[in-house]
């Protein structure tokens, strides 16, 4: 994926394995594609509303296809996450569901950013009902990358020196237009 006005950010690999699954089209009455994307690099840039990554938009009265995408990175992949304060680099895995007429997105997978430490994440969203869940379970993560996640107005007010890793589990949610959020870090 190459950046574009909405989408800064990037994906590349170098080779990407297709497939057409047969049986789960049958059970599912849909066309199921199995996606393998081989060892790819990632470039996260925030674009003008703060996003990552922004779907694009489906036009009034438009159904999405019957089309399920099973996508797998199996091997580990590298990154870049980009903020205004700096950049981290990370290793990830994962695999992710999207039944595009359900118009819904199941991902997990594992972060380990190049510092030291793991995230294994869980993330499901379904844009009709605007809900959505966020687990993280942080494993010895060293404080200092995740500082760049602050807002770029934090970093000039923090005085000293922060140290320590991250540990626990985290989750969060987004149903029926109330947010909830349970777990500790």
């Amino acid at each position: 994926f190459l950046p574009g006005p909405n989408n800064l950010s990037t994906v590349d690999a170098p080779a990407v394995e297709l497939a057409f699954d047969p049986f789960a089209s049958l059970l599912q009455r849909a066309v199921v594609l199995q996606i393998r994307v081989l060892r790819p690099t990632v470039e996260l840039r925030r674009n003008r509303r703060g996003a990552f990554w922004q779907l694009p938009s489906q036009a009034p009265g438009r159904e999405p296809p019957r089309v399920a995408l099973r996508i797998q990175v199996p091997e580990p992949g590298q990154g870049v996450l980009h903020t205004a304060v700096g950049a981290t680099r990370f290793s990830f895995r994962g695999a992710a569901d999207l039944p595009l007429w359900q118009r819904q997105v199941d991902v997990r997978g594992s972060i380990a950013p190049q510092q030291g430490g793991q995230l294994p994440f869980q993330i499901q969203a379904n844009w009709r009902q605007r809900s959505w869940s966020v687990q993280l379970q942080p494993r010895q993560i060293p404080l200092p990358p995740l500082m760049l996640l602050l807002p770029a107005g934090l970093h000039g007010q923090l005085v000293g020196r922060l140290d320590g890793v991250v540990n626990g589990r985290l989750m969060l949610q987004r149903q029926a237009g109330a947010g909830r959020c349970s777990g500790g870090l």
